[in-house]
């Protein structure tokens, strides 16, 4: 269990994405015409929030994450990060994704300090990685390799070695689809610990609608083929007292559910 309980308050980011559009060509080669993932998404957020984006598959959830990223570009609108367009990668956007991406045949130890090894300061950040490794319950780990970890071990190095280097926006791309439901229950909570503890933006893709109403302050809901903005829907619920089993818990996820619902039957009638 997570005991981090420091917080970091000097991260103030904003984000806005305005009238963002994606279209891919198709694979086909004879054919050169390009499909919408995305059509004119809007929507601001900056840092301490947590935001879920949640839509029927296809709908362009991971291409969000992608531009936010910088790992692919716009065909029209923009992404600003503290009014700057986005370029392309940057060590303040960190993301982690679905397949926990570990370096195999590196010790815990040593994917947490790959980041690092890159910038030849391992040595002068030596005490915080420890530091690290031991408040996210890692240590008697920290010599062992990824693959004698549990899924839930495996993602909490993921999510530390991108944390550790202080992204001011955390991009999570379905974190936990591959745990069990205990486990990632408990996940949730390490994510939000150490998300409160660098007060970054934390955007996150998720097809699992009791995790957006548990863990966002915001959720945003999207209509598919192509993505669509439909709504977005402010969890007014404290965070440090969300009951999965309150009318109001219930009322938010039934909310959304309907909407979800509601989007894909109107598609499949098209």
């Amino acid at each position: 269990m997570s005991v981090l309980v420091e917080k970091n308050t000097k991260n103030n980011t904003q984000l806005e994405l305005i009238n963002l559009s994606k279209a891919f060509l198709k694979k086909d080669k004879k054919d050169n015409s390009s499909t919408d993932a995305i059509k004119d998404i809007t929507f601001s957020c900056h840092s301490g929030e947590f935001v879920s984006i949640v839509g029927p598959s296809g709908c362009g959830k991971s291409t969000i994450l992608r531009l936010i990223a910088g790992l692919i570009f716009p065909t029209s609108g923009k992404v600003l990060m503290d009014n700057a367009i986005i370029t392309g990668p940057s060590k303040e956007r960190g993301m982690v994704f679905q397949e926990y991406s570990l370096f195999e045949f590196l010790t815990v130890r040593g994917n947490i300090e790959f980041s690092f090894k890159l910038k030849g300061n391992v040595k002068e950040n030596k005490d915080m990685i420890d530091e690290y490794i031991n408040k996210v319950g890692l240590w008697e780990f920290r010599d062992a390799f990824p693959s004698t970890l549990s899924g839930g071990m495996r993602q909490r190095v993921a999510l530390l070695r991108t944390l550790i280097t202080n992204p001011k926006i955390l991009l999570l791309d379905e974190p936990l689809s591959a745990l069990d439901a205990i486990t990632r229950m408990g996940m949730q909570d390490e994510i939000l610990s150490m998300c409160k503890f660098n007060n970054c933006l934390s955007i996150m893709v998720t097809h699992d609608v009791e995790e957006a109403v548990y863990m966002s302050s915001k959720v945003v809901l999207l209509k598919p083929h192509p993505g669509r903005m439909d709504s977005i829907i402010d969890i007014d619920i404290p965070m440090d007292n969300r009951n999965r089993e309150s009318n109001e818990f219930i009322d938010y996820r039934n909310i959304i559910l309907d909407k979800l619902f509601l989007n894909n039957s109107s598609n499949k009638s098209v």
